[in-house]
């Protein structure tokens, strides 16, 4: 545990850096940066008795690069981001329970309209050193697994953008959970106000007059698109093991300037997991015993989607709101995962675990009409070259309304032909 000597320790760490930096450089560019970043704002509770939690404090350190000298077309259209990397250690206000996390997220930050604004995104991994445990961490029901993604969003105010040591004031929301592969998992959501300096260093080297010059013709390309995921999901707490979730999906839109990408797609989702408790007859089936007719279709989401996605050469980073249209078993996953067990302990009979169903509600039609799904891609072909095949490597989250559902792996094939 860390005592509040050491805290204020890491905060004095923080200070000095930005403050080492002096103050107005006068305007030379330059090409990287590192920026030392405290936040401190509030981490949500929903579990019933946990106990009151402090301020959620952070640390971060994101190592990057401006974007002001890179030929690609994509540094163009989004006018020149900040991309990097950041290493954060993060409290959560109840050290007994939550601990602390280590933190690894690739980034990049766009520049709202004038240069006084930045919008940061950030995907990648964390390590908690608590996580929930039935006999010494019970109350911990947001977290269980040691390693989980970690996704960050912050809104940055410049207040010196022309210095070499550039003071900025943040507010945003950063989240962690194990992607549905362990339960209970509710996840951890923080919402932060940050103070920073982003400290720039390597003078920038005289762009080249050609390339200051060059200009990038308007151009529309349409795609065509399949892939095909390998999820992994738990079911219930009891059911706590990961089974397979298996994913086919088809979309076809359109690729602008290489760089947007905006499309509508049809997927297939089947969880095992659903498959095995209709074919073993688990509690609940009797009562829906309709889902015993066709249980491959009723194990299985089907449903639509829209799509966008950035695309910086080699990483793409995919954004899809989905609406199933066919999810039949997820009335029952929804009656067990928003209810609750307890266990009890009777003489001569030992411990009884009683399990007490959530309700249909009008939470529960959203739920079971709404999927998102959020990640990166890796083209094996950069998008610069638009090439006419491409093929892609894929790690996403996928979720019923924001909370997660499975993790997902992929491979795909993007088809892509001029548009006239």
């Amino acid at each position: 545990m860390i005592n509040i000597s050491e805290k204020k320790n890491w905060l004095v760490v923080i200070i000095a850096l930005m403050l080492s930096s002096g103050l107005s450089f006068g305007q030379e560019r330059y090409s990287n940066f590192i920026t030392p970043e405290y936040t401190i704002g509030k981490t949500s509770i929903t579990n019933t008795g946990f106990p009151d939690v402090g301020l959620h404090q952070a640390w971060f350190f994101n190592f990057g690069s401006y974007q002001n000298t890179n030929p690609n077309e994509w540094a163009h259209r989004l006018k020149q981001p900040k991309t990097g990397v950041s290493i954060a250690f993060a409290r959560y206000g109840q050290d007994d329970i939550l601990g602390y996390s280590v933190s690894l997220m690739p980034n990049i930050e766009l520049q709202l309209g004038a240069s006084d604004f930045g919008i940061q995104l950030a995907f990648g991994a964390a390590y908690f050193n608590k996580v929930f445990d039935l006999d010494e961490n019970l109350f911990n029901e947001k977290i269980s697994t040691h390693f989980n993604f970690s996704y960050r969003t912050m809104l940055f105010y410049n207040l010196s953008p022309e210095d070499k040591a550039n003071w900025r004031l943040g507010i945003g929301y950063y989240h962690q959970s194990n992607g549905h592969t362990r339960s209970p998992n509710q996840g951890l959501n923080s919402f932060t106000l940050s103070l920073s300096a982003e400290l720039a260093y390597t003078p920038e080297n005289q762009m080249d007059p050609i390339l200051e010059r060059k200009s990038f013709a308007n151009t529309k390309n349409f795609f065509v698109s399949a892939r095909r995921g390998l999820g992994m999901n738990a079911f219930t707490e009891v059911q706590n093991d990961k089974r397979p979730v298996h994913v086919t999906s088809v979309s076809a839109g359109l690729i602008v300037n290489k760089t947007y990408k905006f499309g509508i797609g049809v997927f297939h989702k089947f969880y095992r997991h659903y498959y095995d408790y209709i074919n073993l007859g688990e509690d609940l089936i009797p009562e829906y015993s309709y889902l015993t007719d066709h249980p491959y279709i009723n194990a299985s989401a089907i449903g639509v989607s829209a799509i966008g996605e950035m695309q910086l050469n080699h990483i793409g980073m995919e954004i899809e709101l989905g609406f199933n249209i066919s999810k039949p078993f997820f009335t029952i996953d929804y009656l067990i995962n928003s209810g609750y067990s307890f266990t009890e302990s009777y003489p001569g009979v030992g411990e009884v675990t009683f399990r007490i169903l959530g309700e249909i509600d009008g939470f529960y039609k959203l739920k079971r009409l709404i999927s998102t799904r959020m990640g990166l891609k890796y083209y094996i072909i950069g998008t610069e070259k638009n090439p006419t095949h491409n093929v892609y490597l894929g790690a996403h989250i996928n979720a019923n309304l924001g909370q997660a559902d499975f993790s997902e792996v992929s491979l795909g094939y993007v088809y892509s032909v001029p548009f006239k």
